[in-house]
């Protein structure tokens, strides 16, 4: 006599295979018909344990449907009766079944010598309940075992997938075709570092994977290197921002590019011209495309006559009841036209920004990055009086990029310069819009040469 076998786990493809098999014998070309998919499809469905069960098989959305049309296969004699109550006791033999499914199928099995009339009860009863709750019990157990899976293979996985588009990549392909490159790059890079994080929530791969199909005709920045040089007077009354910045945009389609520089304002007078605003805001400010001054390149690419490099900005003004300061959104705002798709874009600007300086609120200020990046580079530094009175204090966010995922990369992330009070914040393997930092001033206390705070 040979050992019993183990009980094995029940799960969706055991338990399409297990109707196909004896006693109930449904055939591939029913079962195909019935869940409404081909039969090479089904056959992956039955020999597949890890496979993402497609959503239209859903329990909530299938069960019932499968049921009647499995029981159409069968006519309700006692024949099927005894055929069902056969199928059960395999069940209960074979296969690690919950406590609710075990129970139910003990009360079908301990059903002896069957009538007639009985076996139609159990044909519109306890029969379709059965193949219900197989069918529900064992969606459900695949859909855990898929995402045990997932947390057991995706590290090993996402790093080979990692390894491989990283090659692609850098050899700087940017037709509109490989584009879908970046996307992975970044999927791939943000699971490898996080998935422990949100192991529990797979609906954040599923979210992320919309979020990169939206992506893929999206242009993108090959580079950005900003340079900003701070300054607060010596009466502690006025702050300067001297900006200089280089961007290199990708297109990825024949479609114009929106392209934004943001600058805040604060002031404690709350009726400021917004023309005053702007020019102090936005001093000395220069801005080219492809080398083209900034009018000559719109007023070519538009028809339009703009004289000003002012002419491209609003202000949008915003009044908090607990501050005395008005704040001011000013938006540096024109578009790009691509001359050919994947052909990079490059755009230089830089501007003096001065406004009161008001502890606590004016040493403030955030970037986010309005598409995927590939390389940032951002560059702070106090003069030299300044830095004897105040420290700069930056914080990462919403990074979702292999460059900062962690707290070793952080640190790799945010350097402090040779001078006084300078430092950077790099992004150096791709990163995703929204992905940016916060950066405020902070007062040094006494003499002590403060380090960067993150």
């Amino acid at each position: 006599m040979t050992a019993k076998k183990k009980k094995i786990a029940f799960l969706f493809n055991i338990f399409l295979s297990s109707l196909a098999a004896k006693p109930l014998e449904v055939s591939n070309k029913s079962m195909a018909a019935i869940l409404n998919i081909s039969e090479s499809a089904l056959s992956k469905l039955r020999h597949s344990r890890t496979q993402k069960l497609p959503a239209g098989l859903h329990p909530g959305l299938m069960a019932s449907k499968f049921v009647v049309e499995v029981l159409r296969e069968f006519a309700p004699t006692k024949a099927t009766a005894l055929l069902f109550i056969d199928y059960a006791k395999s069940l209960g033999e074979k296969y690690i079944l919950s406590d609710s499914l075990s129970r139910f199928v003990s009360v079908i099995t301990a059903t002896n010598a069957v009538e007639e009339e009985k076996a139609k009860k159990l044909y519109t009863g306890m029969i379709p309940e059965l193949l219900k709750l197989c069918y529900e019990e064992s969606y459900f157990s695949s859909e855990k075992e898929y995402d045990n899976w997932v947390m057991s293979h995706s590290n090993m996985h996402s790093e080979a997938v990692y390894q491989k588009i990283c090659d692609m990549v850098n050899q700087d392909v940017l037709s509109s075709e490989r584009l879908k490159q970046l996307v992975n790059v970044v999927y791939s890079a943000s699971v490898r570092r996080q998935l422990a994080q949100y192991h529990s929530d797979f609906s954040y791969l599923e979210m992320m994977n919309d979020f990169f199909r939206s992506q893929v005709n999206q242009p993108f920045y090959s580079m950005i290197r900003r340079s900003e040089q701070i300054s607060v007077s010596d009466d502690g009354t006025e702050i300067t921002r001297v900006m200089t910045a280089r961007e290199q945009i990708v297109p990825q389609t024949m479609q114009p590019v929106d392209f934004t520089v943001s600058q805040t304002y604060y002031n404690n007078s709350m009726h400021l011209p917004s023309e005053n605003i702007i020019e102090t805001a936005f001093h000395e400010l220069s801005c080219s495309v492809n080398g083209q001054p900034l009018t000559d390149y719109v007023n070519q690419q538009e028809n339009t006559s703009y004289q000003s490099l002012h002419q491209f900005i609003t202000v949008q003004e915003e009044e908090d009841d607990g501050n005395e300061a008005s704040e001011k959104h000013l938006m540096l705002r024109f578009t790009l036209y691509p001359s050919e798709a994947g052909e990079p874009i490059n755009i230089e600007y830089g501007y003096t920004s001065t406004s009161p300086f008001i502890p606590n609120v004016s040493c403030n200020c955030f970037y986010t990055l309005q598409y995927p990046c590939k390389f940032l580079y951002h560059e702070f530094a106090l003069d030299e009086r300044t830095a004897t009175k105040w420290g700069v204090r930056v914080k990462l966010f919403a990074p979702l990029a292999n460059s900062i995922c962690d707290r070793k990369d952080q640190q790799d992330s945010i350097r402090t310069g040779g001078s006084a009070g300078a430092m950077h914040v790099m992004f150096y393997d791709w990163a995703m819009p929204g992905a940016g930092y916060f950066c405020n001033l902070y007062e040094r206390k006494g003499n002590s040469a403060d380090t960067v705070a993150f």
